[in-house]
Formats: structure tokens, C-alpha cells, sequence
């Protein structure tokens, strides 16, 4: 038997973690862990990434000395699933002439000035947008996007440092305490109003397989609504629950975005936002969706971690579309707003008996949660499940949200 192929996987936090990787690599290729260990990752994972057979250790390293490593190793692919990874991803696949975006893409992908600059010429998206590098740049930005705006870093994910702004004096506020910190740019860029929705958020996200510059939709996932306040998602499912005409409209817009982006191979994340004039883009992100690999497969779809391990290899085929036989979900359990330290979830044994419910996760407790979270780091866990259909997800959603009470410091009324 031929020895399996390697592909190399830029490691860091992202939508698959190594188990995942390698439950998806079975006797497809050997995935080689390339990780900096200067890039954030938890100790514990990084443990974990020690102790495998096949691992590369990079901390210190320049990009063209994991270059010369990786060519030595005569690896075939190279895939990250990490959005801080996705340019260094890109200079490493050039310069080792492998499947990949180029690295111009990986700016315009991860850089989301520069993305909108790039939908916008190819008249694809219109969103109102503006760049700034200081506060002095808040009065210019203003007029140029209008209030309400959402002002978030030019480099990102997981909504961190994401803000809407009402006021010029709050823009102001906002955009001087995140410069003085830990953002080097940022972007304001128009509030795209939601058009009503009865039970759902107002926006969804397309999974979609590039191949050879094709792109082919995998799966749209609903989203349950935004937290009352932020950007923090309160869960997800798939597929969607949107009539044939509004997903097949969804579906090309995501396919317009990839063609204006220059994408050529891979998976892509493209968040939509539901308006009363139609759908308008949020975002592309140059990587699978978080979570979306395990919703997709649960309800019976393909395998998006092997689909991508297979791109990087340049022998991937795009998948019949999937006919979904049931609803999965994830329903996010948050710390109510104004919480700073939570001691317990009560309730988590009535909602692992309810019918749906397959598994529920908690992250460790007591914790104090961060003083700037995201919709990742202020999570205290994750209830999974699968249903026949969207009514009784409805349900089950409800029942789930009303039965799971964090007990916090301080008290906060529900």
C-alpha cells in the first residue's frame, strides 16, 4: 500500500481542533500540526500537540525556514482552519507552490477594509465603510458612514472588539480606548438594519467548497438570535429554515462575494445579514465556519474538515447537495450582561433530559470572565442536539434558554 500524503495544518484556535483533524485524515493523508506557540493557544492543547507523532514546532521560526522544513518532509497540501493563520498559510503555500490563496486573497480575506474594498469595486456589496488608524480619523469616518455604525478592529474574529455605536461622542470613546489597546486599525462600517424575524436572528452563513475558482454552496446555517446586547451569537443550526427563493439569493451572493475576493480552493465562511431590502454581506472569512462542521455532519452532510484536508490536496470533488434528514443544533450558554465573575449553571441536569438534547458541555466554574469578551470567551457552555424539524427546535430552543440559570456576581435579573 502507498504511503499516505502529508498535509501540513496551521495550527491555531480555530474551527477544527486536532482530534478533529484526525478523525477526518483516516486514510486520506497524514496531518502534520505546524503550531508557534507565541500564538495564543492553551497550554493544553499545545500538550496535546507535543505528544503526536507528527508535529512541527515553528516557535521563533521565519516563514521561509518552515518552508525549507516543510519541502523536506515532501508534504502534498497545506490547510489552516484559524483565521490568524490564513496569510501565513498563504506566503507558505507559494512559496512551497501548493493549493491555496494567493497571498493578495489572504489580505483581502482577512483584512476587512481592504475586503470591502474589493466587493465594492467588483459591485457586489455597498456597505458604507471607513478606516481608522487614529481618533482623528472618527469626525471623517463619521460622515462618511453615518450613525448607527459597527466599529470593529480591521483585523479579526469571534466578534471580539466589536461595538455598535450610536453617537459621535461614543464612536469616539470606543475607537480611543481600543487604539490605546490592543487594535492597530479599525473599521467602521454602516449597521445593516434586519428585516424581522419571528424565531431566528436575522442573518445566516454559507459554507462554500472552491475548486479551481468554482464555487459550489455546502450548507447555510440558521442562527438563533443575537445576545440583547454586542454581537454575541446565542447558537446555531442547520440547515437554515428560509423558503427555496431567499436561499437560492443567499447562495448567489456568497458565490458573487468568493468570485470578487479572487478565491481559487477551499472552504469559505460567508455571513449574510437578512435586510428588509434583501440580503446584504457582513463577511467572508477564508475558512471553514466555526462549529459548522459538526452541525453539518450531524445533520447528515458531508464531512467539511475531510472536504478541506482534500482540497489542500487538489483532489477534491464538490458533494451532491446534502437532503438534510434532520435539524442539528448548538445553543451557546452566555453569562447575563453586567455579570463579572459566575459560579454555576443550575439547571443543566433538566435540560440533558430533554428529548433532542444529545450532549451538554460546560466550560470550568467558578470563572471571572474577561473585562473585553467575545461571543468564545464569555461562553459557559454548549447544549447540542438534533431534532426532526424546525418546530420542535423552536420549542426545545425555548425550553433550553428558560431552564439554564447562571448563578452570578452580581446578582443580575433575568
Amino acid at each position: 500500500m502507498p504511503a499516505l500524503p502529508v498535509v501540513a495544518v496551521v495550527y491555531d484556535l480555530g474551527s477544527a481542533g486536532p482530534t478533529d483533524v484526525l478523525r477526518a485524515a483516516r486514510g486520506l493523508c497524514i496531518p502534520l500540526f505546524v503550531y508557534d506557540r507565541a500564538s495564543g493557544v492553551p497550554e493544553g492543547v499545545l500538550d496535546l500537540l507535543a505528544g503526536l507523532d507528527d508535529t512541527l514546532d515553528v516557535t521563533g521560526w521565519s516563514t521561509q525556514r518552515v518552508a525549507e522544513e516543510l519541502r523536506r518532509r515532501d508534504v502534498a497540501g497545506i490547510v489552516t482552519f484559524a483565521e490568524y493563520q490564513i496569510r501565513r498559510t498563504a506566503e507558505l503555500a507559494d512559496l512551497l507552490a501548493l493549493p491555496y490563496q494567493d497571498t493578495a486573497t489572504a489580505r483581502r480575506l482577512t483584512d476587512k477594509a481592504r475586503q470591502r474594498e474589493a466587493l465594492a469595486a467588483a459591485r457586489v456589496d455597498t456597505t458604507r465603510t471607513a478606516v481608522l488608524d487614529t481618533v482623528a480619523d472618527v469626525a471623517t469616518a463619521l460622515s462618511t458612514v453615518g450613525l448607527p455604525a459597527v466599529l470593529k478592529p480591521a483585523v479579526g474574529g469571534s466578534s471580539r472588539n466589536c461595538f455598535l455605536v450610536t453617537t459621535a461622542d461614543q464612536c469616539a470613546r470606543t475607537a480611543a480606548r481600543l487604539l490605546d489597546g490592543v487594535e492597530d486599525q479599525l473599521v467602521l462600517e454602516e449597521y445593516l438594519v434586519g428585516a424581522p424575524q419571528e424565531s431566528w436572528g436575522d442573518y445566516v452563513s454559507v459554507e462554500c467548497l472552491t475548486v479551481e475558482g468554482g464555487h459550489v454552496p455546502i450548507a447555510v446555517t440558521g442562527k438563533l438570535p443575537l445576545s440583547a446586547t454586542g454581537f454575541k451569537e446565542t447558537g446555531m443550526f442547520v440547515p437554515a429554515e428560509l423558503d427555496p427563493e431567499l436561499s437560492a439569493e443567499i447562495e448567489r451572493l456568497a458565490v458573487a462575494a468568493l468570485g470578487a475576493l479572487g478565491l481559487r480552493t477551499g472552504l469559505t465562511h460567508t455571513e449574510i445579514k437578512l435586510t428588509p431590502e434583501g440580503p446584504r454581506l457582513i463577511e467572508v472569512n477564508g475558512r471553514l465556519g466555526g462549529h459548522v462542521a459538526d452541525l453539518v455532519r450531524r445533520a447528515g452532510g458531508p464531512d467539511l474538515v475531510r472536504l478541506a484536508l482534500r482540497a489542500a490536496l487538489g483532489t477534491v470533488t464538490p458533494p451532491r447537495r446534502a437532503e438534510w434528514d434532520r435539524v442539528s443544533f448548538q445553543y451557546f450558554v452566555l453569562p447575563p450582561d453586567g455579570a463579572t465573575t459566575v459560579h454555576d449553571v443550575h439547571g443543566v441536569a433538566e435540560v440533558r433530559a430533554l428529548p433532542g438534547v444529545t450532549k451538554v458541555e460546560l466550560a470550568d466554574l467558578p470563572r471571572t470572565l474577561p473585562a473585553v469578551a467575545d461571543g468564545v470567551s464569555s461562553r459557559l457552555g454548549t447544549v447540542y442536539g438534533a431534532v426532526a424539524n424546525h418546530t420542535q427546535l423552536r420549542f426545545l430552543s425555548r425550553l433550553v434558554g428558560e431552564r439554564l440559570r447562571p448563578a452570578v456576581d452580581p446578582e443580575v435579573t433575568r
